[in-house]
């Protein structure tokens, strides 16, 4: 991720921590993920892990506190062009590590067989360049190393949102998709596997919390898409006094 991501978080801050505080996808992201994690701990030597778009810590802190490692063990190194989420992901996720945690607003270029696991945890969806960057992380990742990654496709719901509000400004959808990383995969001829993460998503329903979602969803682009047609889109969803939602996305491993 640089510092030319196509969905910058700055001015959304307060929308994404809405869908962080209604939603299961953490606890369903993280429960996929623990048993790779543990896979992990048979050994006794450092595990050195590179978390690509961290975001403000806040997913990788509860994930660090399930993962059966000691805290000696692990080295820490963050990647996520938002300053202001950088700095928080430093003080937050330092309590999991007894080295200091190493930060960068974007990935040093050359990087090699440096790590153990790289996590990219619904973040390729916005960097312009995922061919490069899927290539970027693979090298970085040592021989026996794990790369993990959560990304939505064509059957989220919220997929399909964002390319209907594209479609009806008459632009292009800026944002990848789990299938584009899949084909991403392929062309890196790595093998991989993937699964199914289901989660709910739900919340009380007031026009201005369906908005905060969409806010969440479509960033700067969010002003120019009609506010009634966004608000409709949650009507199927409406049951009694909340929005309730069903949703899945894919995790791939390498």
């Amino acid at each position: 991720m640089s510092h030319t991501s196509r969905k910058p978080f700055e001015l959304i801050h307060d929308a994404y921590a809405f869908f962080q505080q209604h939603t299961t996808e953490t606890e369903a992201d993280i429960r996929a993920y623990l048993p790779h994690l543990r896979a992990m701990a048979t050994a006794d030597q450092p595990i050195r892990m590179l978390d690509f778009g961290c975001g403000d810590g806040q997913f990788t802190a509860a994930l660090l506190g399930r993962a059966p490692w000691l805290q000696a063990r692990l080295q820490l190194a963050l990647v996520e062009p938002d300053d202001v989420y950088r700095h928080q992901a430093v003080a937050r996720l330092q309590a999991y590590t007894t080295q200091p945690v190493c930060a960068w607003p974007a990935l040093p270029p050359h990087l090699q067989a440096c790590f153990d696991l790289v996590l990219a945890n619904h973040v390729l969806y916005y960097v312009p360049d995922l061919d490069g960057t899927l290539a970027a992380l693979l090298r970085a990742l040592a021989t026996s190393g794990l790369f993990l990654t959560a990304m939505a496709g064509q059957r989220s719901t919220f997929a399909q949102w964002c390319q209907q509000c594209f479609a009806w400004l008459g632009q292009p959808y800026p944002f990848h998709t789990a299938e584009e990383l899949e084909g991403a995969l392929a062309r890196q001829g790595v093998a991989y596997g993937k699964e199914d993460v289901h989660y709910e998503f739900v919340f009380p329903d007031t026009a201005e919390h369906r908005l905060t979602v969409m806010w969440f969803l479509l960033g700067n682009a969010y002003h120019d898409v009609s506010q009634p047609a966004m608000l409709a889109l949650f009507d199927p969803y409406a049951h009694g006094e909340q929005v309730v939602m069903r949703l899945v996305h894919e995790h791939f491993m390498v």
